[in-house]
C-alpha cells in the first residue's frame, strides 16, 4: 500500500467505513469523491459520532471526513464532485478505485471506464432493485 493512491467514489454508508479502515494503513493518498452534504439523515451510517456542532455546520461529506481523518492520515484529498463521464479522467492516476455509490447506472458507467483503462477497482454495490412492490 505504501506509495499507492486510492480513490473512494462515494463516502456514504459503505465508503465512509472503507475510509475508516484505509486511513489506518500506509497508503500514500486517499482521494474522496462525493458531492453530497453531511447531515443528520446520513450521519447515522457514518463511523464514529459527529458532534451537534458538526451537524449544524452543513458541510460536505468530503470536507467532514477530511476534517475527521486528516489528523490521523496526512494523505486525504477531498473532491466535492460527482464522478461522471466528463471527469472520469480524474481516476486515471489512481492505483485502486473503490466504487461506493448507490446508483446502479453510475456504478456501471464508472466500472466500464475503469475496465476500458485497465484500472483495478472494487464495486461495492449489490445492484438490487425493488419491482412490483
Amino acid at each position: 500500500m505504501r506509495g499507492k493512491k486510492v480513490a473512494i467514489v462515494g463516502v456514504g454508508g459503505t465508503g465512509s467505513y472503507l475510509l475508516d479502515h484505509l486511513a489506518k494503513t500506509c497508503v500514500d493518498q486517499i482521494h474522496l469523491y462525493d458531492d453530497d452534504d453531511f447531515n443528520t439523515h446520513n450521519a447515522y451510517r457514518a463511523p464514529g459520532v459527529p458532534t451537534r456542532e458538526e451537524l449544524n455546520e452543513l458541510m460536505s461529506k468530503v470536507d467532514y471526513y477530511y476534517r475527521r481523518y486528516s489528523g490521523f492520515h496526512k494523505g486525504i484529498v477531498p473532491h466535492k464532485v460527482r464522478v461522471k463521464p466528463d471527469n472520469f479522467s480524474e481516476l486515471d492516476d489512481m492505483d485502486m478505485v473503490f466504487i461506493c455509490v448507490d446508483s446502479v447506472s453510475a456504478r456501471n458507467q464508472i466500472a466500464g471506464y475503469l475496465m476500458e483503462k485497465g484500472k483495478p477497482f472494487i464495486d461495492s454495490g449489490m445492484g438490487l432493485e425493488k419491482a412490483n412492490d
